[in-house]
């Protein structure tokens, strides 16, 4: 079940996965606790993640530029017909039942074949995740470089990072922001807060990325942030796309049991 709302000026879907959302249905029942009549036993406990629409937007070639540097030469031609945009996108999962533990958290984002939009990286992945923190309630952060390329790569220096910050902020506990460098193809140092270090990432040179966030030590509850860049054309100021949610749960820490969102409309709109 989904309803659409608005918060804070950010458009949101709220979605709540059930039982009728599993790939399997009958594995959200355990075995002991199964019906056998027209009624079950046991209310279907959701699970509810708002998802963002309307991610944040910037571009990489305007930053790079803005900091009086010219793009290198080698990148003149692509910089002609196309932009390197970096997209945040939100999700935030509201609440976990006490018998239900949430094991994973996906998201994924699919592009339309056209116009053509290119996927040239994701964020976060586990190679970009430092442990904030000695104990089994530490912190985790997701930190890397991003090219004018829009690749991501061990973060500059900090003597090669400038004083100006980009606050990307949906929520300040997640403290994402990209700190600009000076460092030669480089834009800047991009960080966040994250829930787990477990973090898998696929789709590059694709139109289609995907996240799976595994648990650790801490409840997958709260807000998350998915980043990529994106090689799209220069004379598109907004892009339609589709996202979805899915929550991998377990019951009394027995069988995993999928259950995936509807597609989400969704649209991007060019700094």
């Amino acid at each position: 079940m989904t309803r659409t709302s608005k918060a804070s000026g950010l458009d949101y879907v709220l979605v709540e996965l059930g039982r009728k959302d599993s790939i399997y249905p009958d594995l959200s029942i355990p075995v002991l606790e199964k019906h056998l009549g027209d009624t079950p036993d046991i209310e279907d406990e959701n699970i509810q993640i708002r998802v963002g629409t309307r991610p944040i937007v910037r571009d990489l070639g305007a930053l790079y530029q803005g900091t009086g540097r010219p793009v290198p030469a080698e990148m003149q031609d692509l910089f002609t017909g196309y932009r390197v945009l970096l997209l945040n996108h939100s999700m935030s999962v509201l609440r976990e039942q006490g018998r239900k533990n949430i094991s994973s958290i996906g998201f994924e984002v699919s592009f339309p074949e056209s116009p053509r939009i290119t996927i040239i990286d994701l964020f976060p992945r586990t190679t970009f995740v430092q442990n904030v923190g000695a104990t089994l309630d530490s912190s985790f952060v997701a930190e890397a470089g991003i090219g004018v390329n829009g690749r991501l790569s061990t973060p500059p220096l900090v003597s090669e990072l400038l004083g100006q910050i980009d606050d990307m902020s949906m929520d300040a506990k997640l403290d994402c922001k990209l700190q600009l460098s000076n460092k030669a193809g480089f834009v800047a140092k991009f960080s966040y807060a994250v829930l787990s270090p477990l973090v898998q990432a696929i789709g590059v040179g694709d139109t289609h990325g995907q996240w799976i966030i595994d648990k650790k030590n801490r409840p997958l509850l709260g807000d998350l942030i998915f980043s990529q860049t994106i090689l799209a054309p220069k004379n598109s100021l907004g892009i339609k796309f589709k996202v979805r949610a899915s929550a991998t749960i377990t019951t009394y820490s027995l069988m995993p049991d999928k259950k995936p969102s509807r597609w989400i409309n969704a649209e991007y709109i060019a700094p």
